[in-house]
């Protein structure tokens, strides 16, 4: 699933991995890719 809607709920598992323990730490990052624009000066 690549979303879920506010107000629900998902399970998450991890290919390879499956210790998880309650006082684990997941993090999660988002990479966003931006279009650079030349401006000419004058």
């Amino acid at each position: 699933m690549k979303e879920v809607e506010k107000g629900y709920e998902c399970g998450i598992s991890l290919e390879n991995f499956s210790d998880i323990k309650v006082s684990d730490v997941m993090e999660f990052f988002t990479v966003e890719k931006t279009v650079r624009k030349l401006v000419a000066e004058n």
